[in-house]
């Protein structure tokens, strides 16, 4: 039986699971805002019981998206501290359920961090572009004169503002003269800076166990698009990755304890690769649809083999 941790809204499950059933595999869905809906029993009594949704044995897990429970309880305040604490109790199954994952939540929290993962790409060989995070003025004025003005900033973790009704996402952005002119201005939140790359197309690379996928995006296409494709909806194609880069990718995904990762490079103007990222829990079933790569497929034997 495999086990799906994720919330009602996510697309990527709903994608998986109606091959899924297609195929007669044995699933259980556990959408977290709904966590206090499900039995569930732990138990020390002449041995350990585990029991969740009324099954008492997982083969994998498939950990996709976390939500926060919903309580619904006239005191807040009270409701805060129960859907805490099933988060707590989400947390044990984590710990508690032994089988495969892909993957396990706290290596997926750990390779969420761009710092630590830039860091890792580096040991394993990847070439990154130049990178700063500071909170010193200077040394971003420094930084910005180095490159000769050419620099990104980009959020060093969360690149969304929740608004009361609209939700706003922080982009990769161009850093601009006047931004470092006012700078005494700004507050200084933790960002990532690195050299501008000129940038021949961009590349989403999917790695699931020892299966590598490739897609390209020309993100130069458009001058919205140059330094962040997501800003525009652009048609993504497959791309046939050199398999020293590819065995890189599984490397990297490897060293990180992970069983997948989506992975972002750069194909620059003058022939090299650069690393951008890892999202250790990246969105793919788009990059499925639109270019044919069987990503599901080799992510249902990963968790059935």
């Amino acid at each position: 039986m495999i086990l799906i941790i994720t919330h009602k809204e996510d697309f990527t499950a709903d994608f998986v699971i109606n091959q899924l059933n297609a195929a007669s595999i044995p699933y259980f869905r556990l959408n977290c805002e709904d966590l206090a809906e499900y039995p569930y029993s732990i138990g020390f009594s002449g041995g350990f019981q585990l029991s969740l949704g009324n099954i008492e044995r997982f083969t994998a897990v498939w950990f996709r998206r976390v939500k926060k429970p919903i309580v619904t309880l006239e005191d807040a305040h009270v409701a805060d501290y129960i859907a805490s604490e099933l988060l707590a109790l989400l947390n044990n199954f984590y710990h508690l359920i032994d089988c495969k994952w892909v993957s396990q939540p706290e290596h997926i929290y750990k390779a969420e961090n761009k710092l630590v993962n830039l860091r890792k790409a580096v040991e394993l060989g990847f070439i990154i572009p130049e990178t700063l995070a500071t909170n010193q003025r200077q040394s971003i004025v420094d930084f910005y004169h180095k490159h000769d003005g050419d620099i990104i900033i980009k959020p060093i973790f969360n690149n969304k503002i929740l608004f009361d009704s609209y939700k706003q996402v922080v982009f990769t952005n161009k850093v601009r003269p006047e931004h470092i002119a006012q700078l005494d201005r700004y507050f200084l939140t933790p960002s990532i800076f690195q050299r501008n790359i000129p940038k021949a197309y961009e590349i989403r690379v999917t790695v699931v166990g020892q299966h590598v996928f490739a897609a390209s995006v020309d993100s130069q296409a458009y001058a919205t698009t140059q330094h962040d494709w997501r800003k525009e909806k652009l048609a993504f194609q497959p791309y046939v990755l050199p398999e020293s880069m590819a065995d890189r990718c599984r490397s990297l995904v490897s060293a990180l304890n992970l069983n997948f990762g989506a992975i972002d490079l750069i194909k620059a103007t003058d022939g090299q690769y650069y690393f951008l990222e890892i999202n250790p829990n990246g969105q793919w079933a788009w990059m499925e649809m639109e270019c044919g790569l069987p990503i599901s497929s080799a992510l249902i034997r990963e968790l059935t083999t």
